[in-house]
């Protein structure tokens, strides 16, 4: 479609968009990354001399056994301090990650397959078939109730493909080619009509263009 339409210049100027989103996004992450790694390593020396500062304000008295438990303690802390960042980039990370696999596995599951054809020099067996594509597939192999069949994408379709024969399927563009073998993956709902299919399958996609 993008090619028939020569949509080429607006969806790759849509495309460049997000990229430049994208890429200021990562850019800010990587400044405030470099940043973090920069100014932690000296945290316990700041953090030192500000307690340091703020007893000699107070007027409290500490000794040098004292000073040195402060710095020990914020040198054990920085251990902790700079895995915080790491940890909330990884938590972020792994959200984002099973927000994928949940809306991978909360997809439907596929209907079962299409019934066998009856003869066995049959390899494929078309009769009457009204397909369109849709997502919410009832019973009986990806069946769909479609109140009117002139919406259906493949209309009133009849073929037989015997076995080991060769068949090449010619047509324009948009004429339903690539529909019609989708159709034989089980990824259209049949409206109407009878599909039998071989139980094996093998699909070779090419690039078009």
């Amino acid at each position: 479609l993008i090619k028939m339409y020569a949509w080429e210049v607006p969806l790759s100027g849509q495309v460049h968009t997000i990229r430049k989103q994208e890429e200021a996004i990562l850019r800010k992450a990587a400044y405030l990354q470099s940043v973090l790694i920069s100014v932690i390593p000296s945290m316990p020396v700041f953090a030192g001399v500000a307690t340091f500062l703020s007893m000699f304000a107070l007027g409290e008295e500490f000794s040098a056994a004292s000073a040195f438990s402060v710095l020990a303690v914020y040198n054990v802390m920085r251990a902790m301090i700079a895995l915080g960042p790491m940890g909330l980039k990884a938590a972020s990370e792994a959200m984002i990650g099973l927000g994928r696999l949940r809306r991978l596995l909360d997809q439907r599951d596929r209907a079962e397959a299409f019934p066998l054809p009856s003869s066995l020099d049959m390899a494929l067996r078309l009769q009457g078939v009204s397909a369109v594509w849709g997502d919410e597939p009832a019973q009986g192999y990806n069946r769909l109730e479609v109140a009117d069949v002139s919406t259906c994408t493949l209309k009133a379709l009849s073929l037989e493909v015997r076995a080991g024969s060769l068949v090449g399927i010619c047509g324009a563009v948009g004429a339903g080619k690539s529909s019609l073998l989708s159709l034989v993956l089980g990824q259209m709902s049949v409206k109407d009509g009878l599909v039998e299919i071989v139980s094996s399958v093998a699909y070779v996609p090419q690039q078009a263009w």
